[in-house]
Formats: C-alpha cells, sequence, structure tokens
C-alpha cells in the first residue's frame, strides 16, 4: 500500500467580508502615503488568503495528517465569543519589523483558551509549538529581508496612523492544508472543529 504523503498544515480563524475590508483600507492607506515601501518593500497576503492562525502544525507525514483530520470531528468544547482587531502593527514588537499586522485588541484571553484547547485535540507526534507567546493577529504583508531598514524609518508612523478596530465572530477552526509554489501558497480546507459548549 502506498503511504500518505506529508501535509503542510495550520489550524485558523476565518474571517469575514467586514474586517477583509478593514484590511483592504489598512493596505489602501500604506500605499497612498508610504507608496515606494509599500510596493517594494512588503510582499502582500492575497486578499483571499487572509485568516488568523491559531496553529501551524507544519510538515506532518501522512498518517498523522489524517489523524489530526480524524481528531477535529470531535469538535472543540468552547462557546462562540467574539474578537476585535486594532490598528495596524508591526511585529515584532521591538527590533526590526518583520510583518505588518492587524493584532487582536480585545478576547485575547478567550482566544489563547481556545488554543490551549485545541492543542488537547491534537494527536501524539504532531511537532510541538514553539515557546513565543501566542499573539493572535492577521497578517497583512511581510518585509522584504532587502527592505528592512527602510520599513524600520516608517514604521512609527504605520502605526499612528491608527485606524477603526473590528469586531468579528468566532464560532469555529479550520484546519487548513497549505501548499507551496512560485506563484505563492495555495490553502485547502480539510476539516472544521466546531464549538460544543463551554470551555471545561
Amino acid at each position: 500500500r502506498k503511504p500518505r504523503a506529508p501535509m503542510r498544515l495550520f489550524l485558523a480563524l476565518e474571517i469575514d467580508d467586514v474586517l477583509r475590508r478593514r484590511a483592504e483600507s489598512a493596505r489602501r492607506a500604506m500605499q497612498e502615503r508610504h507608496g515606494p515601501v509599500a510596493a517594494r518593500g512588503l510582499r502582500w497576503v492575497r486578499t483571499d488568503q487572509l485568516h488568523l492562525t491559531l496553529r501551524f502544525l507544519g510538515e506532518v507525514p501522512g498518517a498523522l495528517a489524517a489523524q489530526v483530520v480524524a481528531a477535529c470531528a470531535a469538535g472543540v468544547g468552547v462557546s462562540p465569543f467574539t474578537i476585535a482587531c486594532g490598528a495596524p502593527a508591526w511585529l515584532p514588537h521591538a527590533g526590526s519589523p518583520r510583518v505588518l499586522t492587524l493584532p487582536v485588541a480585545s478576547g485575547l484571553e478567550q482566544a489563547r483558551r481556545l488554543k490551549v484547547e485545541v492543542e488537547a485535540l491534537l494527536p501524539v507526534g504532531v511537532p510541538p509549538d514553539d515557546a513565543r507567546p501566542f499573539t493572535p493577529h492577521l497578517t497583512l504583508a511581510r518585509v522584504r529581508d532587502d527592505a528592512r531598514r527602510e520599513v524600520r524609518a516608517i514604521a512609527r508612523d504605520v502605526e499612528a496612523e491608527g485606524g477603526p478596530s473590528v469586531a468579528l465572530v468566532i464560532d469555529h477552526v479550520v484546519l487548513f492544508r497549505s501548499e507551496l509554489s512560485p506563484q505563492g501558497p495555495a490553502y485547502h480546507e480539510l476539516a472544521r472543529l466546531a464549538f460544543t459548549g463551554c470551555v471545561r
């Protein structure tokens, strides 16, 4: 029997059209005020691929990937909750900017609790998460390696521009498969984790 091919997997929160339009507005503002840097220095995430990553699993062997899909069928024991994404901000918060984001400004504790609950569902053998604190955010763009100095020069201006916060109801988690290509990544939904009640 031919072994199943490994899969590059991640768990994410989907966004709605309202938050998608907020992301587009932030991009337009960046392009209008800092056009050369926005065009040359940043790799923008396609609007239809925007999401909030909950847990990146990485390259998972095929048989283990099937177990992850099966684990999703049980759902996760939390109730729907609301988050809000605030004004554009850079990650990391100190040092050279690498990612432009819309960070989660409220609902942080619920999002972090959800991550803990989802982590508990993952089968033995899934690569462990890194030790960095979970900072939920919507990635708008990534800084090109050769443009860090240019981006650093405008970083404070971008954060000072602000903008309205946008609320989003979270009521499920999606398991995605990511396929990389020269044209960029393509995401395919493999399973959904339904919310089944209150946090244990």
